[in-house]
C-alpha cells in the first residue's frame, strides 16, 4: 500500500473519534510510521553496496514491538484524550498491517 494512501486512511479513521488536531497528526503518524524502516531503499541506492531494504523493510517497523513502541511514544506527545490516542494508535497500526497484505496479494495476482 502506498504510504500517501496509508496516511489518508489514518487520518479519516480518527477524524470523528479525535476532536483535536495535534492527537489526530500523532494518530496519523502510527499510520504511517510502520513503513520507516523503508529508508533502507535510500542507502542501498547511495552506497550500491549494501542490502537493508530487502533485509530490515517489514522486520522492524512491523512487529508488535515496533506497534506497542510508537503508540506509548506517540500517546506521551498527546497533550488530551490520552487512554482514546493509544487505542486508536494500536488499531490503526494494525490497520496498516492488514493493508500491506491485502495490498500484496492483490499485486501478486496481477502478475
Amino acid at each position: 500500500m502506498s504510504p500517501g494512501a496509508l496516511v489518508l486512511f489514518s487520518w479519516l479513521a480518527s477524524a470523528e473519534l479525535i476532536k483535536h488536531r495535534r492527537e489526530r497528526i500523532l494518530v496519523t503518524l502510527s499510520g504511517a510510521l510502520p513503513d520507516l524502516d523503508g529508508i533502507g531503499l535510500i542507502v542501498d541506492v547511495i552506497t550500491n553496496k549494501t542490502n537493508f531494504y530487502l533485509t530490515y523493510h517489514h522486520y522492524l517497523g512491523h512487529s508488535i514491538f515496533a506497534c506497542l513502541t510508537f503508540a506509548t511514544f506517540l500517546t506521551a506527545l498527546a497533550k488530551r484524550q490520552k487512554q482514546r490516542v493509544f487505542l486508536l494508535c494500536l488499531i490503526v497500526f494494525h490497520f496498516h498491517i492488514l493493508l500491506d497484505v491485502i495490498g500484496s496479494k492483490c499485486s501478486a495476482q496481477l502478475n
